[in-house]
């Protein structure tokens, strides 16, 4: 039998088989396949290479997206072209990665299934890993949307965690920043919304959990929670959006904001618009 268990995990893998009688008898597969002893790292890069933080080189289509030398220049063809799986972490480094009527879908097949053991995911634990550049100075990792209904699409992505992003509409209020639906056990954390008409939105997905983001100037709401449970909202900023906080859970549904600074201002203009559900609010700051 072969142990695997003694070679380096890669995407990128090839069968070679030889003969035992005749060295010279040899083939490869035509087709990769995914060797997986640990979690596999991606990487994405724009076209600079100003600031990078995790790649070594521009983003180029030719690139294969699995090692720092090579990273891919557009995060949804990676996912088209690789099967992710839990453990996973994607690295898109600093740059600007602009979305003209499209948008970034992260779908089931791409993060946990939900017919497995969720234990892992109840305890915290991410399934995928989407990495932001921590190079502010240069400015970060910035997701631009032009016309674009939700510049971020969380579908049935379970666990899945973004982190250390910027998110901005161009064409202000015109759609969502970062969407999830039925994305149970989703994060973000670290990650800025600005000038999108929800910041954040939290749709049919349970136990969502936020933590250091900003939400600033949203045409309607900088957090919006919709027949989600348990959706936590920890140490951040919602700040001049037309409602703060939007609830519309059902009846026991909790959303919990805490230790954030609200900023609400002129006419018709609210740190939060609850419809239903149940709402905790401690030691929040109100301006």
């Amino acid at each position: 039998y072969w142990n695997s268990l003694t070679k380096t995990s890669t995407p990128l893998a090839l069968w070679r088989v030889v003969s035992e009688l005749d060295s010279s008898l040899a083939a490869t597969s035509a087709v990769r396949f995914a060797l997986r002893n640990q979690g596999l790292s991606f990487y994405v890069n724009d076209s600079s290479a100003v600031g990078d933080v995790y790649t070594t080189a521009v983003g180029l289509p030719q690139h294969t997206g699995a090692d720092a030398a090579q990273p891919r220049d557009d995060i949804q063809q990676l996912l088209h072209d690789y099967d992710l799986e839990p453990g996973d972490c994607v690295y898109v480094d600093t740059g600007i990665y602009e979305f003209n009527g499209t948008n970034l879908t992260w779908g089931r097949f791409d993060a946990w299934d939900h017919t497995n053991d969720l234990t892992t995911l109840a305890a915290g634990v991410p399934s995928i890993v989407v990495q932001g550049s921590t190079n502010e100075a240069a400015g970060g990792t910035q997701f631009r949307g032009y016309q674009t209904a939700r510049i971020v699409y969380g579908d049935r992505a379970l666990g899945v965690s973004f982190r250390d992003l910027l998110i901005s509409q161009l064409s202000v209020g015109s759609g969502n920043g970062l969407e999830w639906y039925r994305s149970h056990y989703a994060s973000a954390l670290r990650v800025r919304i600005r000038d999108a008409y929800r910041g954040f939105h939290i749709n049919d997905s349970d136990d969502v959990y936020l933590s250091g983001c900003f939400s600033v100037g949203n045409a309607f709401a900088g957090l919006s929670s919709v027949n989600s449970a348990a959706t936590e909202w920890q140490s951040g900023v919602l700040w001049s959006n037309l409602y703060g906080v939007e609830q519309n859970d059902q009846g026991t549904d909790e959303l919990r904001v805490e230790n954030t600074l609200i900023g609400a201002f002129g006419a018709a203009r609210y740190g939060y618009y609850a419809r239903s559900g149940r709402l905790v609010s401690d030691y929040n700051h109100f301006q």
